[in-house]
């Protein structure tokens, strides 16, 4: 077995404890706000088998490069129901968007549905992804481990994908009603940011 995937861009460091972690780049024209690395599980280099996408139903033994190579944008959002929605507005959306970077009349892009839906549902528009996440904070944490992983089975860096989520949900200070865009989140105790533990490391 080579040293590494080829779809992998981290390597072990000497002393087998993968410290040598993507680092988490932060534009400087950004409001994102950089709170920690991205930390990758440094043992999946090391894997006989392919590496099972569980809950989407996608796995690396297939041509994910291929199908999820173009890929710079992940909208999520509730359910399954609201992401096909939102899929099939993205159609003209992408379609213009094609449109004016080549600088000639592009094709409709067709609304791909992937992976499997018993927990979550995913659906391709161009180089954009529509998923939903289910309800609640476990519920996401779970497809977001696993569209990293798919991202990097697909030859990408994290870095290079845009992640948000479009739904509802309460307001203090405004109208009903009122389109929202956040550039952070707040944790229960009104801080910037979410603190979570995951392989026995907390994360903020």
């Amino acid at each position: 077995m080579s040293e590494t995937k080829a779809s992998r861009k981290h390597k072990l460091d000497a002393d087998g404890t993968g410290k040598n972690e993507h680092k988490r780049l932060c534009r400087k024209d950004s409001h994102e706000v950089c709170h920690s690395d991205i930390h990758l599980n440094p043992h999946l280099d090391f894997l006989e088998a392919a590496d099972r996408l569980y809950h989407l139903g996608l796995d690396s033994a297939m041509d994910l490069p291929a199908l999820f190579g173009d890929l710079r944008l992940v909208v999520m959002c509730g359910s399954g129901d609201r992401a096909e929605s939102i899929a099939e507005y993205l159609v003209p959306v992408v379609q213009a968007a094609q449109t004016s970077a080549n600088k000639t009349e592009a094709k409709k892009p067709p609304v791909l549905g992937l992976g499997k839906k018993e927990r979550y549902a995913l659906f391709k528009v161009g180089p954009v992804l529509v998923c939903s996440h289910g309800m609640g904070a476990p519920s996401i944490l779970i497809i977001l481990n696993e569209l990293v992983k798919l991202v990097e089975d697909a030859g990408l860096h994290p870095n290079q994908v845009e992640f948000i989520r479009v739904g509802t949900c309460g307001g203090l200070g405004v109208p009903p009603g009122t389109c929202v865009v956040t550039t952070s989140c707040l944790d229960s105790e009104l801080h910037e940011g979410w603190r979570f533990v995951e392989l026995g490391k907390a994360t903020t």
